[in-house]
C-alpha cells in the first residue's frame, strides 16, 4: 500500500483516476475476414489517481497515454482491439466498468480517440476490471495474453492476485504480464504476484523511457505470440520433405492399457489355456491400467524400403522364399531395432535437433493403436472384417505356404506376404497397417511385470532389460495376435527375420 501521505494525494487527485482495460484478441466469429495469427492479447492500464502525478514534470498518464497509444499503432493491424473503462462515469464507484469500443480489428483510429477523451474519477478496481475482461475471454478458445500496466494496487477490496490465480485453476487459457510504472517495493510485490499467478512476466519501468522498454518487451511477447503456429488438432499431417514420410497429429489422452478380463476368457476359448499362457501371460499384459500420453506426430505408414534408404541406400530387405519384400512401398524389413533407432537418430540430426524422431513408446504406440475404443480390434470385436483392415496370416499366405503349420484365418487379404503400406482400411486416428503387415518395434524394454508399476502419466517402459518390446502383428502371424494389448519382443540387434517393421514419431 502507500503511505498515509500516499493517500492524501489519491483523495486530492481523485479527479485524476481510472483504470482503463484495452482488450485485443482472435475469435473466428468476430474476425472471420482477418488473417488468423492464433495470437490473443489483453491490455490493462491503471489510471489511479496517482497518476496525476509528475515524473519529469510531465503527469504520469499522458505518458502512459502516449506510450499505450504507440504500442497499439505498431500492433499487427489484424489484432482484434476492444476498450474497457473502469470508473469514468461515477466517483468512488468500483463497479463503474464499461465496455466502450466493442472489439474490431478496424478500429484503431476509434480507440486512439477513446484514450485521449478519458475522464478520469477515482479508485482502482484492479480485480473488478478482471474479472470483465475473463468473461469477455470466456467464449475464447485460444490462449490469451493479458498484460496489465499500473502504478499502483488494488484499492477496492479485491484479490487480484488471488483472483488471477483462480482463473488459472478454473482453466481459463491466458498468460498474464504486468508492468509496474513508477511503483515503490510493496506495490511492486502485489504486481509480481499477479504476474507469477497468470504464469507470465514482470517488467519494471521507474520512468517514461523505462515505460517505453518496457512496451517494446510487450510487443515482443504479442509479436511472438502471434507468429507462434497454433496447436495442432487431430488428424493434422506433417510431411518430412527429406523422406516425404506422413506424419499424423495424436491428441493426447488417457486409456485403460491392457488386456480385460473379457478378453481373456475370448482368447482362452480360441486357443485353450496352453495357448493363452505361452501367448499372453508369459508376455505380461496384465493387469490392465489407466494412461495417459501427451500429444505427439506419428507416422501415418510404417516407414518403407524407399524411405528408409534415403538413409542407407544400400539395404537389402530381401525375400520371403521367393516373394520379394524389396518392392519401394513394402514395408522395410531385416532392419534391427538398433537400426531403426539410428534411423530416427539421423532424421533428427537431419533436422539440426528441431524435432526430435524416435520409436513411439509401448504407451504411445497402444494409445494410437486403439485409437479411443475399447473393443477387442479398433474396428470392432468381430475377428470376421480383419482382412479389411490387417495383413495378416491368411488364405493368401496359406495357398503361398500350404504346409506351414499355421492356424490361417478364412478370408483373403490379397498378400502372400508383406502389402504396400496403405493398402487396408486406417484406424480412426487415421493410421495405417497399425495392426498387421509388420510387427512395430517400440521403444520400450520388455519386463512381464512393467504393468503392474507402470507410472499413469508417458510411461517409458523398464530402465533395462535384454529384449524390446514388438506390437500389432504381422502378414504371417496368427489372426488373434492382432490385437491392440498383445505384446512381443525381440532382441535389439537381431535383425534376422521378415516379421518387424517400425513407425517413427516425431515431437514436438
Amino acid at each position: 500500500m502507500r503511505t498515509s501521505k500516499n493517500t492524501a494525494i489519491k483523495v486530492l487527485q481523485g479527479l485524476c483516476a481510472c483504470l482503463i482495460i484495452l482488450a485485443g484478441f482472435y475469435s473466428n466469429s468476430q474476425i472471420a475476414s482477418a488473417e488468423s495469427t492464433g495470437a490473443n492479447v489483453l491490455f490493462i492500464l491503471d489510471g489511479s489517481g496517482s497518476m496525476c502525478g509528475r515524473l519529469e514534470d510531465v503527469e504520469k498518464i499522458v505518458i502512459a497515454k502516449e506510450r499505450l497509444s504507440e504500442l497499439i499503432k505498431e500492433l499487427p493491424e489484424n489484432v482484434n482491439i476492444g476498450l474497457i473503462v473502469s470508473v469514468h462515469r461515477s466517483r468512488g464507484d468500483c463497479h463503474d466498468i464499461e465496455l466502450v469500443t466493442p472489439l474490431d480489428a478496424g478500429n484503431r483510429e476509434t480507440i486512439l480517440k477513446q484514450i485521449q477523451a478519458i475522464h478520469l474519477k477515482d479508485q482502482t478496481p484492479i480485480t473488478k476490471s478482471i474479472e470483465l475482461a475473463a468473461q469477455q475471454l470466456e467464449t475464447i478458445e485460444d490462449e490469451t495474453s493479458i498484460v496489465l500496466v499500473s502504478d499502483d494496487e488494488e484499492t477496492c477490496e479485491g484479490d487480484p492476485c488471488g483472483y488471477t490465480r483462480s482463473l488459472k485453476e478454473k482453466g481459463l487459457a491466458f498468460t498474464m504480464h504486468v508492468v509496474g510504472f513508477d511503483v515503490n517495493a510493496e506495490q511492486q510485490a502485489q504486481l509480481e504476484c499477479i504476474a507469477n499467478a497468470g504464469g507470465g512476466r514482470y517488467f519494471s519501468a521507474q520512468n517514461a523511457l523505462q515505460l517505453k522498454a518496457a512496451f517494446a518487451e510487450v510487443k515482443t511477447e504479442v509479436i511472438k505470440k502471434a507468429e507462434a503456429k497454433p496447436d495442432p488438432k487431430a488428424g493434422d499431417i506433417w510431411t518430412e520433405p527429406a523422406t516425404g514420410m506422413e506424419f499424423v497429429w495424436i491428441p493426447g489422452g488417457c486409456f485403460q492399457m491392457g488386456q480385460t478380463e473379457q478378453e481373456k476368457q475370448k482368447l482362452i476359448e480360441e486357443m485353450g489355456e496352453e495357448g493363452y499362457k505361452f501367448w499372453y501371460i508369459d508376455h505380461g499384459v496384465f493387469p490392465q491400467h489407466r494412461v495417459c500420453v501427451d500429444g505427439f506426430w506419428m507416422g501415418k505408414y510404417e516407414v518403407t524400403n524407399a524411405q528408409y534408404r534415403v538413409w542407407d541406400a544400400s539395404h537389402d530387405s530381401r525375400d520371403a522364399d521367393g516373394v520379394s519384400l524389396n518392392g519401394e512401398s513394402l514395408p522395410v524389413v531385416f532392419a534391427s531395432w538398433e537400426d531403426a533407432t539410428a534411423f530416427t537418430e539421423w532424421l533428427t540430426k537431419r533436422h539440426s535437433m528441431a524435432y526430435t524422431f524416435r520409436l513411439p513408446t509401448e504407451a504411445e504406440w497402444e494409445y494410437a493403436a486403439r485409437a479411443g475404443t475399447t473393443s477387442l480390434y479398433f474396428w470392432g470385436d468381430d475377428l470376421n472384417d480383419i482382412c479389411q483392415y490387417a495383413n495378416v496370416g491368411d488364405q493368401a499366405t496359406k495357398q503361398r505356404w500350404p504346409n506351414l503349420s499355421v492356424d490361417y484365418y478364412t478370408c483373403h487379404d490379397g498378400y502372400a506376404a508383406t502389402a504396400p503400406v496403405g493398402s487396408f482400411r486406417p484406424n480412426p486416428f487415421g493410421l495405417y497397417d497399425i495392426i498387421g503387415n509388420m510387427f512395430e518395434y517400440c521403444q520400450d524394454w520388455h519386463d512381464v511385470k512393467y504393468y503392474g508399476k507402470s507410472p499413469l502419466h508417458n510411461p517409458q517402459g523398464p530402465a533395462s532389460g535384454e529384449e524390446r518390446i514388438i506390437r500389432g502383428g504381422s502378414w504371417i502371424y496368427y489372426p488373434f495376435l492382432g490385437r491392440s494389448a498383445y505384446r512381443d519382443m525381440r532382441k535389439p540387434n537381431i535383425k534376422g527375420f521378415a516379421l518387424e517393421g517400425f513407425r517413427v514419431v516425431k515431437t514436438p
